[in-house]
């Protein structure tokens, strides 16, 4: 049997915020979540460089590929 079947050698993936790496705290994430779904909003890029991160981590804030734990339905 592979080791993966009986989830040997597989991992949960740690929330972003638990992970010492993360730049952002769940704060942040849900303002940048309220900035990006504004109607005139500003560009990834001038987000990104009000929090110190790249552009590619907004765009992936903002496309759920990131932070998925984060409920997407506040205002």
């Amino acid at each position: 049997r592979h080791a993966n079947k009986k989830g040997k050698g597989h991992q949960k993936k740690k929330k972003k915020e638990s992970n010492s790496m993360s730049k952002l705290t769940t704060e942040q994430v849900i303002e940048i979540i309220k900035e990006t779904n504004k109607p005139n909003r500003r560009t990834d890029q001038k987000i990104s460089e009000d929090y110190g991160v790249t552009r590619k981590t907004i765009s992936n804030i903002r496309n759920n590929i990131t932070w998925k734990h984060i409920n997407r339905d506040i205002s």
